[in-house]
């Protein structure tokens, strides 16, 4: 874990070099082969290592790069339709960026709550038996793994 706090700072240059890595690859593939898909790595790996402002910008420009390379390329289709395309690669990745920040947090919080409630004992048996009560009240021991018919009562 010690290398990994060493390197975040260096996380969004890391980010940038690879996006601009796909980038060129896909202005070189031409506008007849799309490699689009691999826009979703530095979108996924900034948002779930520095954060989800960083995935939402990665996702906002990487397409509007792509939508920029229509104007230097021959595309046999017209200027609309490369917007529209170009809108709906914004709206995933930034989707997919907003998505995959949510888990980090929702993650750490759990790391975070794991250490602060206990694993077993009595608490999680309550804990069962409350939830495994029916709207009237009566209990259903044979939904209690290792619970004997008795002894809930």
């Amino acid at each position: 874990m010690g290398k990994l706090t060493k390197l975040r700072k260096w996380f969004p240059l890391i980010w940038v070099g690879l996006a601009v890595v796909i980038l060129v690859a896909d202005y070189f593939t031409g506008p007849l082969i799309s490699i689009s898909i691999l826009f979703l790595i530095p979108v996924v790996l900034a948002a779930r290592l520095s954060g989800g402002w960083w995935g939402i910008g990665f996702g906002t420009l990487m397409p509007l790069a792509h939508f920029g390379f229509t104007f230097l390329w021959n595309a046999p289709w017209t200027l609309e339709d490369s917007l529209i395309n170009a809108g709906i690669r914004m709206a995933v990745l930034v989707a997919f960026a907003v998505l995959i920040d949510r888990m980090t947090r929702q993650a750490r919080e759990i790391r975070v709550l794991r250490g602060l409630l206990p694993d077993r004992g009595p608490a999680l048996a309550a804990h069962r038996v409350l939830y495994y009560r029916t709207f009237r009240g009566q209990l259903h021991p044979h939904l209690l793994p290792g619970v004997r018919k008795g002894a809930l009562r």
